[in-house]
């Protein structure tokens, strides 16, 4: 047979053809006590005596019966093809310079080693051994099994040009060759993976016809059953679809592909954000469906160039600036007034007359609840009279809350590079949020991930202190981070006592405090609590709408604060990584909190992001939350805020099923 691949000059040589003493020989064993003995049996007759058996978390005598053998036994309780046979690399005596990969369940051509052995001379670096070269080979090979090979190995020729016969198991690689390859499949992909490889850095391949044989014991754990097989074709499908992705020339197109798509959605929502409109709703989703198309694309992207990430975060922020913002813009810009006027908006309702120097007609007819005092937290305050200094128009805000945004992405791409960055500053739902509506909720995200950043570090009395003092800026921004309160106070007792706990509360509580008493004197606790209407309002509830739904049941808003302080204890308790922890506790107030705007999940984006088993929801919600615009455009044409539980599913499903599969509760 000749070749499937050619050698090219970048292929390296030097490598000398395999002997036995030079071999070492890798077998993945699951459950395969039966049929392991032969197997050994026949290499030790071979002359092969350096032998790795890699039991994968066997249930039955494998690892016993391997050593009664006399050959060296790995235990890899992480189950995974590709996971044992790298398990079984790792560590190789210095004086392996090839390494034999074959079954253990009697299927192998073993007799035919010697052929792949002196197939390796020259500079062949990696031997296939081809089970479809005659009918011997295929007489046990079942139909799903020979329709996939004949699909993933027509895949690799059409996408990398390379020409192979087969994905048999039985294969002999160069230790060079199989480090330069460094495998990163862990799973049944673990043969697609080295033969796509191979073809990439233009290794020396060379295909030797072998027989196949029926297992002569056992039962198949990917071929034995319907289910088996189609988990091994999907496997090797995306196997195949990931490794075209990541090709170089592909990554160019799809990065600009998704930075197109983002810009041009953004500049398509741009002129339909006033929701009080009849049919701007649509047409703005329209445009946020395109956003979500080029962030989907950027799911599959490795490292962006910093230049493009940035260009794009920045881009699709300053056109949104320019959208006609949310309702609540209004009251920020009142509330930054009346505070840097020197009155007290705790004290003092928009309607009141003392404030009727500080009406115009651009913002005041916009202000909402005109009745009641301020509702948001002092430091809050505080940030709104620093803007309205500066300048009270609506651009003034949103630029400062898409610049306190864009911090928030520096210190994501700082502690964890491109991808986590990308996540965050591409989400379409973030850029909208703060950039589009200008919702003030990034002036509380930027503290808390500070707080996150400073926790997650070598731990210190110094950096604790300073990271319970931002999360205490975190609270004093907005209530929704108090109950983290928790985590930090039961972490300073764990590892440094109850002295050090003590000072953490006492730090946490401190700006909160110091503004009270200090920046807005004769404030009361009660005129800083939730009002009616906060107290009452439902928006987009998940589990207070499925238990009003079952039981009838709907108290009023604060009865969902017990659950939320009972979950925020089991997550101080339970979880040690304060990332994982907060994404976690975001998850539960969301899930519980019966007043839900879209923005929200904007607080659990920026602590999952960096998470990979939270991350999908991560992306899916920067998606799916834009369900929730759907509400305004019915309340616009209908005059009902109503929530069917077409619109729930759509908003919640892509949010809640990946974070619970994710969620585990360990430590």
């Amino acid at each position: 047979m000749q070749p499937a691949l050619e050698a090219s000059e970048t292929s390296f040589a030097g490598t000398p053809p395999a002997t036995l003493a030079r071999v070492v020989v890798v077998i993945p064993a699951l459950d395969e006590q039966a049929s392991l003995p032969r197997v050994i049996e026949r290499l030790h007759g071979l002359g092969l005596k350096r032998i790795r058996v890699v039991d994968n978390g066997s249930r039955d005598r494998t690892a016993e019966v391997a050593r009664r053998c006399g050959v060296e036994v790995i235990t890899e309780p992480k189950r995974g093809y590709g996971q044992a046979c790298w398990t079984g690399c790792e560590n190789l005596p210095s004086d392996v310079e090839w390494i034999l990969f074959c079954n253990a369940d009697g299927s192998d051509d073993i007799e035919r080693v010697p052929e792949l052995m002196r197939a390796s001379e020259g500079k062949v670096e990696l031997v296939l051994g081809v089970r479809t070269a005659d009918t011997n080979g295929q007489d046990y090979l079942t139909p799903s099994q020979r329709f996939g090979n004949k699909l993933a190995t027509t895949l690799i020729r059409l996408l990398w040009s390379a020409r192979y016969a087969d994905l048999g198991p039985l294969r002999l690689i160069s230790r060079r060759a199989f480090e330069r390859l460094n495998m990163r499949d862990r799973g049944f992909g673990w043969t697609v993976e080295m033969q796509v490889r191979a073809a990439e850095e233009c290794l020396a391949v060379k295909e030797v016809p072998v027989r196949n044989f029926a297992r002569t014991a056992g039962f198949s754990k990917i071929s034995g059953t319907v289910k088996g097989s189609f988990q091994a074709g999907t496997i090797i499908l995306s196997t195949i679809a990931a490794l075209w992705l990541k090709r170089p020339g592909v990554q160019r197109a799809l990065t600009w592909f998704s930075a197109l798509l983002l810009l041009a959605g953004a500049a398509a929502m741009l002129p339909f954000g006033d929701f009080a409109v009849v049919g701007n709703v649509p047409r703005f989703l329209i445009g946020a469906g395109v956003m979500g198309a080029g962030y989907a694309v950027s799911w599959a992207l490795r490292q962006p160039t910093l230049r493009l990430l940035w260009t794009v975060a920045l881009g699709a922020r300053l056109m949104l600036l320019f959208m006609h913002p949310g309702d609540d813009i209004w009251r920020y810009i009142w509330e930054g007034r009346v505070t840097l006027a020197g009155f007290n908006p705790y004290q003092l309702a928009p309607n009141a007359d003392a404030l009727e120097q500080l009406r115009d007609s651009v913002v005041w007819p916009h202000v909402g609840h005109p009745t009641l005092t301020a509702v948001y937290p002092p430091l809050t305050q505080l940030c709104f009279a620093v803007i309205a200094s500066l300048g009270s128009g609506v651009i003034v805000f949103k630029l400062f809350f898409a610049l306190v945004d864009l911090a928030v992405g520096a210190l994501l791409l700082k502690r964890f590079g491109r991808t986590v960055a990308l996540t965050y500053l591409w989400n379409p739902l973030v850029i909208y949020s703060f950039a589009g509506g200008g919702h003030y909720d990034s002036l509380f995200v930027l503290p808390l991930v500070g707080a996150l950043l400073l926790a997650s570090s070598e731990s210190s009395k110094r950096r604790s202190a300073l990271s319970a003092l931002l999360l205490g800026c975190s609270i004093a921004v907005k209530w929704a981070s108090g109950p983290l309160a928790l985590w930090w106070v039961w972490r300073a007792w764990r590892k440094h006592g109850r002295f050090a706990a003590g000072w953490t509360g006492i730090l946490t509580a401190l700006p909160m405090l110091t503004l009270l008493f200090l920046v807005i004197p004769g404030t009361s606790w009660q005129q800083l609590g939730p009002h009616d209407w906060i107290t009452y309002s439902w928006s987009a509830p998940l589990l207070p709408s499925v238990i009003k739904w079952l039981t009838g049941f709907a108290p009023n808003n604060q009865f969902y604060l017990l659950p939320v302080l009972v979950v925020s204890a089991a997550i101080a308790i339970r979880v040690k990584e304060p990332w994982r922890a907060t994404a976690m506790f975001f998850f539960a107030v969301l899930a519980l909190s019966p007043a839900n705007h879209g923005w929200y999940f904007t607080w659990f984006i920026a602590a999952a992001a960096c998470l990979p088993a939270l991350g999908w929801s991560a992306r899916l919600v920067g998606v799916s939350a834009f369900a929730y615009f759907w509400v305004l455009h019915v309340n616009t044409t209908q005059g009902a805020w109503t929530l069917s539980p077409q619109l729930s599913v759509l908003l919640w499903l892509p949010f809640v099923a990946p974070a619970l599969i994710a969620i585990k509760w360990t430590p």
